[in-house]
């Protein structure tokens, strides 16, 4: 399909890696955080660099991965990918409804740059080094989740959660909507429901609900340890995926919508990391993090308008 090219931009048509102009509150979290910041650009945090400006331009959508990739896409320019090793990438001139990237694959960890979305009138199709892109199914998907081994998890039809693997195709886990949700590197999917709360699925034991609570947004990291955020309750986390949750804090992360570049369809503005910790925006001036032990510390003077967390 000629519309998905794997080709680099020339000129001024991607957006330009630069070096920080404005330093951010630089401490140290063992986490990958990507943040679009009003009048400062797109910036990553890593533990080995500190915040880095990726570019001075302001996506409509963003995620990134484990390993650091950034997906993002820019009005009029379309969607690109970022790597350390190549800096930005155009993938297609479209721009997808909804996006998201896995990161690695295999025992020793091998790139395939993984990047999954949905586009108006055509569907939902994988990017991955090796092959390019790929429908998946020619079903759009109202959200999407991917992990690092190329599955994907999506919400169909604003009735119906479902799982795509490579071996075996797709697998309905929910005949009903999620509000939020998100698959791990192992397959497993949390997700919330309304009226019926928090559930965790894995292979081999299915459905487990968590909390009877729905949450307004939820993140599942490997360990298959669980945060949410819970209107009028505040943040929670489970470890392990049990039904016993620690409450961080009381208070309530920013639901964003809409930023001045154009509406939000991916945000999450609340995840959980590997290392257990939580990093959310309150929407209060402050992008703030939970260590394992529950200890609250704001890691940048801004609160971003997109985020996203690995």
């Amino acid at each position: 399909m000629k519309w998905f090219s794997h080709s680099e931009p020339s000129g001024s048509q991607h957006p330009p890696a630069r070096p920080s102009l404005e330093q951010l509150e630089d401490r140290t979290v063992p986490t990958v955080i990507v943040g679009d910041f009003e009048g400062l650009g797109l910036y990553r945090f890593e533990d080995a660099t500190g915040w880095k400006q990726l570019t001075g331009l302001h996506p409509t959508q963003v995620a990134t991965d484990s390993r650091g990739d950034v997906v993002a896409s820019f009005r009029d320019l379309g969607l690109f990918r970022f790597e350390d090793a190549t800096g930005w990438q155009r993938l297609t001139t479209l721009i997808p409804d909804h996006l998201a990237i896995g990161g690695t694959t295999g025992a020793l960890g091998t790139a395939n740059g993984a990047v999954v979305g949905s586009f108006e009138g055509m569907g939902v199709y994988r990017f991955e080094d090796a092959t390019g892109w790929k429908q998946i199914t020619a079903f759009e998907a109202d959200a999407l989740s991917i992990n690092a081994r190329g599955d994907i998890a999506g919400d169909f039809f604003g009735n119906m959660l479902l799982r795509y693997r490579d071996v075996g195709g797709w697998q309905q886990l929910a005949p009903i909507r999620a509000e939020s949700f998100q698959i791990n590197d192992n397959g497993d999917v949390v997700g919330s429901f309304r009226n019926i709360g928090v559930w965790l699925f894995r292979d081999a034991t299915g459905w487990n609900r968590l909390t009877s609570v729905e949450a307004r947004s939820v993140s599942l990291n490997d360990n298959d340890d669980v945060v949410g955020d819970f209107e009028d309750f505040g943040v929670y986390r489970s470890l392990g995926g049990t039904t016993s949750f620690q409450q961080l804090t009381r208070d309530e992360v920013e639901e964003s919508n809409e930023s001045e570049h154009g509406p939000v369809h991916d945000n999450r503005e609340i995840g959980i990391t590997s290392d257990r910790n939580v990093v959310a925006d309150f929407g209060n001036h402050s992008l703030d993090v939970f260590d394992s032990s529950g200890a609250r510390r704001s890691i940048a003077p801004f609160d971003p308008q997109l985020l996203d967390v690995a």
